[in-house]
């Protein structure tokens, strides 16, 4: 019983440990977010979040900050993600919360990406434990998540600001 009870909980740590990590790969979305002279950052006369455009980190917290989300100026962490070449469950969900803000991970099966991860500041109701994600492939915006860390946390695309 007690070895069997381990094994359930080996399987809930990975899913939530495979949860935290898309989580974290989470993404950027973006329609909402053009540029004013303020940045860097500029979207393509196509009108497709994945022609999103980056040349500083700055231009990354612009576009998280565009969506109303306040962050801590340094990101907590800037990793070198690997997309997987078969997406499991996890990943597919993912995508799909990509998908609706008008990114696609399935062109960048198998790519080195670089994911950035900040803190956020102003989640209602939530003061800790909130990240916001933004994936870039050769300085183009790929994918933006806002994430809770926690074991029973969320995730959702970067434009969905909730109401408060």
């Amino acid at each position: 019983m007690f070895i069997m009870s381990m094994r359930m909980n080996k399987k809930r740590i990975i899913v939530l440990c495979m949860i935290v990590l898309f989580v974290l790969i989470g993404s950027i979305v973006g329609l909402k977010y053009i540029t004013n002279g303020e940045n860097n950052i500029k979207v393509s006369s196509s009108s497709n979040a994945e022609n999103l455009e980056f040349k500083t980190q700055e231009d990354i917290k612009n576009y998280i900050k565009s969506f109303g989300w306040e962050i801590e100026d340094n990101p907590v962490e800037v990793v070198d993600v690997q997309v997987p070449n078969e997406f499991s469950d996890v990943y597919k969900n993912y995508n799909k919360i990509q998908k609706e803000q008008g990114f696609d991970l399935e062109k960048y099966k198998g790519k080195k990406v670089n994911r950035f991860t900040f803190v956020v500041l102003n989640y209602p109701d939530m003061p800790k434990n909130i990240r916001a994600d933004v994936i870039t492939y050769k300085n183009k915006i790929i994918a933006a998540d806002i994430c809770s860390v926690e074991l029973d946390g969320f995730m959702y695309g970067i434009d969905s600001f909730p109401k408060q």
